[in-house]
C-alpha cells in the first residue's frame, strides 16, 4: 500500500487527475456536438466514428503529457522535478566527463583476515600496488594520503570519484592466513561505473611483489596503455623473496607514517629486523633511511646521531636499486636539512620526481626545505601545487603552504590558509603552529597565545610548539607562564636533545645576545630546523648583528645565495 499510495499522491502533484477530468469534460462536449450537429449537416456517420476513436486514442496521450508537463495559463511548462532532474543527470554526466582520465587512484583494501591487527598488512598490500601503479609512464596516481580519510564511508563509485577527481578507482581485499595471502583486486571506470578488469591472487608472502607487478601490468592494460621496457622494469624487482622480511617492512612502515617519536623509534626497530632477514631489501633500506632523517626533521633525536645514517641507508638503498625514487628524496633531504648541501639536494630531489613522478615526498620536501630557505618562494608554491595535484587532501602540504605564504611575508594569505586548514582539521597541530606566528606578525598577541596553546596541546607539547607557545606568552604579557615554558625547555635539553634554535626564539626579545650564541650552537651541531634562518620571522630582532649574517653564511645562505630574506614587523619582506 506504501507504493500504491505513493503513486497516487505523484499522480495528484503532477495534477494528471485533474488533466483527465479537463480532458473527460472536453471530450463529452465534443460527443454532444457531434451527436447534435452531424445529422443536421448532413455529415457522414463515419466521420463520427472517426471522432470517438480520436478521443479514445487522446486519452492516453493525456496522460502521458499530463505527467511529463504541466498546463499553465502562460502555457504548457515541462514538470519542475523532471527539469531538476534532468540538469542533476546533465551535471553528473559533465561532472564523469570532467573527471582527469589519466589519473587512478588505489583505495584501501579491505582486510578480510581474522586479525585486527593485519589491517597493516591490508595497507602496506595497497600501497605497494599504488607504487608499483605509479612508476606506468602516461599514468597518474593520488598518493595513500589522499584516500585514507575515505576509508570506512559509504561513498558510491560516483562520489569517490568526485571527491578525488580521478577517472579510474583501484579497489580490492586482502584475506591472510599464515603465509599464504588471498588478494582480490578491480579496476573501475568512474565514468561508467563498469569495472574494466578483476582478479583473484592466491600466493605466499614472498610471492606478493610479483603479484603487485601483475597487477601494475593489468591496470595499464585496463586503462589501455602500452608498457614500454623502461616501465616493465620499473615495475618489477623491488621486493624480496622473504615473506617474514616483507612483513617486518610493513609493520615499519605502518609505523612511520603515524610521525609520533615513539613510533619513528619502533619503526627502525622493525626495518632492522627486516634487513637481518634480507639484507638485500632496497626499499627497506629507504624506509629506514626515511625514519632516521625524520626523527632528526622533528629533533627527537640529535642531528649528528641520525642524518649520517640516513644517509648511509639510502645509499645502500641505491646501491642496490640504483634510481629508487624513495631513496632519492631521503638522501635529498638529508643534504638538503642537514649538510646544507643546496645545488645537490636540489638536483637529487627533481631527479626523485623523475624516477618516481607520483611521490608526493619529493615536491613537497623540495620545496619546504631547500627553496623556501633560499627565499625562492614562487618555485616553491609551484611544486607544492604539484603535490597537492598528488595530494589534493593533504593537511601537511596545506600547512606547508600556509608556512611558505608565513614566511614570504604574505601574512594575510598565511592567515586565510591556516585558518581554513584549522577549519576543515581542527586536531591537525601545525594550522594553530603556523596560525599563532601569523597573529603575532599582525600585533594580534592575545591571538597568538590562543593559537599557540592550542598547537602546544595538539602536538603532545613537543619542544617546537613549547617554544612557540613561550614567545607568545611572553609578548602577550604572560611573564609567568613564558617564564615556566622557558625553563621547562632548558631542563628538557639537559636531559635529551633540543634544538638550540628553539632556545633562540624564546629568548630573542630579551636577551639577542643569548639567541645568536644559541643559533651558533644550533649552527655547531647542524639542527636542521636552522635551514629558515633567513626566512623566519622569528630571527628578524637579530638581523642586524654582524654574527647572524656569519651564520647564514656558514649554512651557505648569506645575501650572494639570495636566501637572507627578512621579514619586517609589519608582515612585509624586509627592505619593501
Amino acid at each position: 500500500m506504501g507504493r500504491i499510495g505513493q503513486f497516487i499522491r505523484e499522480l495528484k502533484r503532477r495534477k494528471v487527475f485533474r488533466s483527465v477530468a479537463v480532458y473527460l469534460a472536453f471530450a463529452f462536449v465534443v460527443v454532444q456536438v457531434v451527436d447534435a450537429a452531424f445529422p443536421l449537416l448532413l455529415i457522414p456517420d463515419f466521420v463520427g466514428t472517426i471522432v470517438a476513436v480520436l478521443l479514445i486514442i487522446g486519452l492516453p496521450v493525456t496522460l502521458i503529457l499530463s505527467w511529463a508537463f504541466d498546463f499553465t495559463l502562460g502555457g504548457i511548462q515541462r514538470d519542475p522535478e523532471d527539469v531538476r532532474a534532468a540538469a542533476a543527470e546533465a551535471a553528473a554526466r559533465e561532472a564523469r566527463l570532467a573527471l582527469r582520465s589519466d589519473w587512478i587512484a588505489v583505495m584501501p583494501f579491505k582486510n578480510l583476515g581474522a586479525a585486527e591487527e593485519d589491517e597493516y598488512f591490508s595497507e602496506g598490500i595497497a600501497e605497494d600496488i599504488l607504487s608499483a601503479v605509479a612508476r606506468i609512464q602516461g599514468l597518474r596516481v593520488l598518493s595513500r594520503a589522499s584516500v585514507a580519510h575515505l576509508r570506512g564511508r559509504s561513498l558510491s563509485v560516483a562520489e569517490v570519484a568526485g571527491v578525488l577527481g580521478v577517472a579510474h578507482l583501484i579497489g580490492g581485499t586482502v584475506r591472510r592466513a599464515g603465509s599464504r595471502v588471498r588478494i582480490f583486486v578491480e579496476v573501475v571506470d568512474a565514468r561508467t561505473e563498469g569495472q574494466l578488469w578483476s582478479e583473484t591472487y592466491d600466493r605466499g608472502l614472498e610471492d606478493v611483489f610479483q603479484v603487485q607487478s601483475e597487477v601494475a601490468a593489468a591496470v595499464a592494460d585496463a586503462v589501455h596503455l602500452r608498457l614500454s621496457p623502461g616501465d616493465r622494469a620499473q615495475i618489477s624487482g623491488r621486493g624480496t623473496r622473504e615473506g617474514a622480511a616483507y612483513d617486518l617492512y610493513l609493520r615499519a612502515r605502518h609505523l612511520w607514517a603515524r610521525r609520533t617519536p615513539s613510533s619513528l623509534g619502533e619503526s627502525v626497530r622493525y626495518y632492522q629486523q627486516a634487513l637481518e632477514v634480507d639484507p638485500d631489501f632496497a626499499l627497506a633500506h629507504a624506509g629506514l633511511a626515511d625514519s632516521y632523517a625524520i626523527l632528526g626533521m622533528y629533533g627527537a633525536r640529535e642531528p649528528g646521531e641520525v642524518m649520517p645514517r640516513a644517509r648511509k641507508a639510502a645509499e645502500r638503498a641505491l646501491a642496490l636499486q640504483p634510481g629508487l625514487g624513495e631513496a632519492l628524496t631521503s638522501l635529498a633531504l638529508v643534504e638538503a636539512v642537514y649538510e646544507w648541501r643546496w645545488d645537490e639536494a636540489e638536483r637529487r630531489f627533481r631527479e626523485a620526481m623523475e624516477r618516481a613522478p607520483s611521490y608526493p615526498a619529493a615536491p613537497q620536501w623540495l620545496a619546504v626545505n631547500v627553496l623556501a630557505p633560499q627565499g625562492r618562494f614562487s618555485e616553491a608554491h609551484d611544486l607544492l601545487n604539484r603535490a597537492l595535484q598528488l595530494e589534493p587532501t593533504s593537511l601537511a602540504v596545506r600547512a606547508s603552504r600556509g608556512m611558505l605564504h608565513l614566511y614570504d611575508g604574505r601574512v594575510d594569505d598565511a592567515r586565510e590558509t591556516l585558518e581554513a586548514l584549522e577549519g576543515t582539521a581542527p586536531d591537525f597541530g601545525l594550522a594553530p603552529f603556523f596560525l599563532a606566528q601569523v597573529h603575532d606578525l599582525e600585533g594580534s598577541s592575545r591571538l597568538a597565545l590562543e593559537a599557540a596553546r592550542r598547537a602546544a596541546s595538539l602536538l603532545e607539547e613537543s619542544s617546537e610548539s613549547l617554544a612557540v607557545l613561550a614567545r607568545s606568552a611572553a609578548r602577550a604579557g604572560e611573564s609567568g607562564e613564558a617564564g615556566d615554558l622557558r625553563r621547562r625547555l632548558e631542563n628538557r635539553a639537559r636531559q635529551r636533545y633540543v634544538s638550540p634554535a628553539l632556545l633562540a626564539q624564546v629568548s630573542i626579545d630579551l636577551d639577542p645576545d643569548r639567541a645568536i650564541e644559541a643559533l651558533e650552537a644550533a649552527a655547531a651541531v647542524r639542527a636542521t630546523d636552522l635551514i629558515w634562518l633567513g626566512v623566519r620571522p622569528v630571527y628578524q630582532a637579530v638581523r642586524e648583528d654582524s654574527r647572524y649574517e656569519a651564520i647564514l653564511g656558514r649554512l651557505g645562505l648569506g645575501p650572494s645565495q639570495g636566501g637572507a630574506v627578512g621579514v619586517d614587523g609589519g608582515g612585509r619582506p624586509a627592505g619593501s
